[in-house]
Parts: C-alpha cells; structure tokens; sequence
C-alpha cells in the first residue's frame, strides 16, 4: 500500500493514516465515481484503505480530509472495475461526490456518519446508513434508481435538488 500524501499519490492501493487528535473526517470525490463499494472496516489504526480500479485516481489527504480525482475522461473510458474503499475510526464521517455517481454501494452501517451529498446525478446506487448517534443529512442532486435503508426511528433529513425516479427511503418513495 501507498500512503497518500498532501500532494497526492496516484497507485491501485492507497492508504490514508489516521492524523494524531481524532477530528471528523471527510471524503470528497472530486469528479465522480463508477461501480464503487464503500464501508466501514479499516482493521489498522488508519483513517481510510482503498483498491482502485484501473485507470486509478489521485489521492491526497491533509488531516482528516481525503480527496480522490479521477484522471480526466477516465470515467468514460470502458466499462472500469469494481473500486473498494474501506473507512476507518472517526469521530464522524462527511462523505462527498461531485460530478455525478454510478453504481455505488455504499454501506455505512459501521461509521459515525453526519452527512452524504451526491452533487450531480445518481443512479443505480444503493445507501446504507449507521444507527443514529446523531441526526444524518442526505443531499443529492439527480437520482435515478436509488434505495436508501437507515435503521428504524433514526433522523433522516433528505433533500432532491432535481427529479427522482425510482427512489426507495427506508421502504417508501420521498414524497416532493
């Protein structure tokens, strides 16, 4: 594994280390993702470990903050592989996509999770939330074949900026 760096490293195995005072986490992709699993389970002391794909990304970290961008254009290119990035222990988790989302699996149930924005379209992608330390806010842009589980009475905010079609909310379809 590679360890990520503040000006990035781009490898199929990165490793992000944790930073030395525990501090809320965020992960932002910066231009999209494809056929993606995301989960709790870094067994080590590190805050995030991922297997990319080829084409694989750049991926820089300063604290707590780790940044994946794809190499331009890449995310058009064939059909890419099966991505997996594992989450460590944070206090919380921010989890970030802009430029649109595609087949992502996303199962969070092992984090502290405060919020998830899907900037863009989202579509053939399946969220899975954590019990509720807190309130989680769900903000996505245009969604497209999306199921969405949390557990029962926890406090979901959810909020569509464009259309939605065949969205599933713990069950049901969103009202607008």
């Amino acid at each position: 594994m590679v360890q990520a760096t503040p000006i990035g490293v781009r490898d199929v195995r990165v490793e992000v280390a944790a930073s030395a005072q525990p501090t809320p986490a965020t992960l932002c992709f910066d231009n999209g993702l494809e056929h993606f699993s995301l989960r709790a389970g870094v067994e080590s002391s590190g805050l995030l470990s991922a297997v990319f794909a080829d084409p694989p990304p750049v991926v820089w970290a300063i604290g707590a903050d780790v940044h994946v961008e794809y190499p331009l254009g890449s995310r058009f290119s064939s059909w890419p592989g099966p991505s997996t990035v594992l989450l460590g222990r944070a206090p919380s988790w921010t989890v970030q996509v802009h430029g649109g989302a595609a087949r992502l699996d996303a199962d969070l149930r092992g984090t502290s999770l405060r919020a998830v924005t899907l900037a863009g379209a989202v579509a053939h992608s399946t969220l899975r939330l954590p019990p509720p330390p807190w309130p989680c806010l769900i903000r996505i842009g245009a969604v497209k074949d999306v199921i969405i589980t949390h557990p029962p009475h926890q406090r979901v905010r959810l909020e569509i900026a464009r259309t939605a079609t065949n969205v599933r909310f713990g069950g049901r379809r969103p009202q607008p």
